[in-house]
């Protein structure tokens, strides 16, 4: 980022898979930043795997890149990034099915507001839009 300058701005930042490696401590001021780096209007959106599902709790456990790893639920993302003033989008689970059910991924859909999903996002932007 410091080569791109203070002024750089984007329409959209994502974090996937990333917040479980920052320090809670250090993850409000994370959502800061991106949350400054973002044009009028822009969108940020983190995925991240869901601690509730205990196949993602055993593979991050048992996984040398994640040693490091601390889970945190989407309502505690969605927490921050509305204490950040970012306006929430959209959330939901997602990732229900492994590779050796993918044929049933088309039904994910139906399932985005079951918290099993292996991972979840959160959409959020930087302007809260107009009543209808």
């Amino acid at each position: 980022m410091d080569e791109l300058g203070l002024d750089a701005k984007f329409d959209l930042v994502i974090a996937s898979c990333v917040f479980h490696h920052i320090p809670p401590q250090d993850q409000q001021m994370a959502i800061r930043y991106c949350y400054s780096r973002l044009k009028q209007g822009g969108h940020f959106i983190i995925f991240e795997h869901n601690p509730v599902n205990p196949v993602t709790r055993h593979l991050v456990k048992n996984c040398p890149v994640d040693a490091d790893a601390v889970l945190l639920g989407m309502r505690e993302t969605v927490e921050r990034m509305r204490n950040a003033h970012l306006h929430i989008d959209e959330s939901s689970y997602c990732l229900f099915f492994p590779q050796q059910l993918a044929a049933l991924r088309p039904f994910e859909k139906y399932l985005r507001w079951l918290p099993m999903g292996g991972q979840y996002f959160v959409c959020a932007s930087n302007q809260k839009r107009d009543a209808a």
